[in-house]
């Protein structure tokens, strides 16, 4: 997992894509800030996702096809972290776009 100080690019809100799959970075390459914006850009496309089908959801706009143990690890820390930095929210067990 790659980190960034604490506040380090709080307000970045992108995320890059590799339109060739075997150029996908591995995902413990990529940094938090950037999964936390696909967690986010999934709720916020699909309106209200559980945990699980918003990584999977992010996993497909981050160009992996499969979500193995460490990308579903990885991604439900990005979900933890989104929520705590108030990204997105949870609601009965769902997460919703921030209000």
């Amino acid at each position: 997992m790659t980190y960034w100080g604490k506040d380090a690019a709080k307000d970045l809100k992108t995320y890059r894509v590799s339109g060739d799959p075997e150029l996908n970075r591995q995902v413990d390459c990529v940094p938090l800030i950037e999964l936390e914006n696909a967690i986010e850009d999934a709720v916020r496309i699909n309106g209200s996702l559980t945990q699980d089908t918003a990584a999977q959801a992010a996993a497909r706009v981050l160009g992996y096809g499969r979500r193995g143990a460490k990308i579903t690890e990885v991604l439900t820390l990005a979900i933890k972290i989104a929520l705590e930095d108030g990204k997105i929210v949870e609601k009965n067990g769902r997460l919703l776009p921030e209000e």
